[in-house]
């Protein structure tokens, strides 16, 4: 027995507002499994586009270690 025909014997002995739920999460699941085959996440942050300007800032260890 497959997995898609176990999911569905035990998805016929619930009742349908349970039922419901069960398709629910696995259209929730298709979904993003196909957002992340579209986008595939990165891994690691890209720096070349992080810009801060700190210009005019001044550390100050004291006044840290107040905080």
């Amino acid at each position: 027995m497959t997995v898609a025909e176990k999911i569905s014997a035990e998805a016929r002995k619930l009742p349908d507002e349970l039922a419901q739920e069960v398709l629910d999460f696995i259209l929730f699941l298709e979904s993003r499994h196909l957002r992340e085959q579209r986008a595939p996440s990165k891994s690691t942050p890209d720096w070349d586009v992080v810009r801060i300007d700190t210009r005019g800032w001044r550390f100050d260890r004291d006044e840290a270690n107040v905080r």
